[in-house]
């Protein structure tokens, strides 16, 4: 608009994204998501929060792993917290490194996966740098978003978009992502309730669908 370009030439679809993060069987589902977990061989019973680095495994993934897993485990002889699933994409060393760890939490460590829709729906929060498709996905599966970091320019206005609506929290330091998930995984998940509702409210699942429509209408 501010080049001058006429606002009825526009139109605002939100990002189009696969139809499997929109499956509204697991909106709310808790059945579905149990059993999901299983299928993932993740404990249905421990909060998960799902961690993310990009195709390419990059960011400060394995900090913020050891933060929240340290953050996240529970007191002698009582169980975790919270889990961990971290996925590092087509980064290999990465993925070595984190799997050799000794961890106080269950750690489910994931190179390169096509299946990331199911992992977000049986998470519980994701944890990532502030992409804009990983960010209208988590939205689009209801999960709240806990951004670490961003590039300069492109994806700054994405933080303060999820922040902004309460979809979430920027917690670039990992001391700081520990604490955040920690208290989202409290036992009476009235905070994490809040932010999934956010979540939905925010996403645009219909996006792919609008883009068609409008498409169509030049044809």
């Amino acid at each position: 608009l501010a080049w001058g370009i006429d606002p009825a030439r526009l139109r605002v679809t939100g990002l189009p994204i696969r139809a499997e993060f929109t499956d509204p069987k697991f909106v709310d589902n808790m059945p579905a998501q149990s059993c999901l977990r299983r299928e993932l061989g993740v404990d249905p019973r421990v909060r998960l929060a799902l961690v993310l680095g990009g195709g390419d495994g990059v960011g400060n993934v394995r900090a913020v792993t050891r933060r929240l897993a340290d953050a996240l485990r529970g007191q002698p002889g009582c169980p975790p917290r919270g889990q961990l699933a971290v996925i590092c994409g087509r980064n290999q060393t990465l993925q070595r490194q984190l799997t050799r760890q000794h961890w106080p939490v269950p750690v489910h460590v994931r190179g390169y996966v096509e299946n990331m829709h199911a992992w977000m729906h049986a998470a519980d929060c994701v944890v990532t740098k502030a992409g804009p498709g990983t960010i209208a996905e988590a939205l689009a599966c209801g999960r709240p978003l806990l951004l670490t970091g961003f590039i300069p320019g492109q994806e700054e206005g994405n933080v303060d978009f999820v922040v902004q609506h309460g979809a979430g929290a920027y917690c670039p330091a990992p001391p700081c992502a520990a604490e955040t998930v920690t208290r989202w995984f409290a036992p009476d998940g009235c905070e994490l309730e809040m932010l999934s509702a956010a979540a939905r409210r925010l996403a645009r699942p219909d996006a792919t669908d609008a883009i068609v429509r409008e498409v169509l209408t030049l044809l």
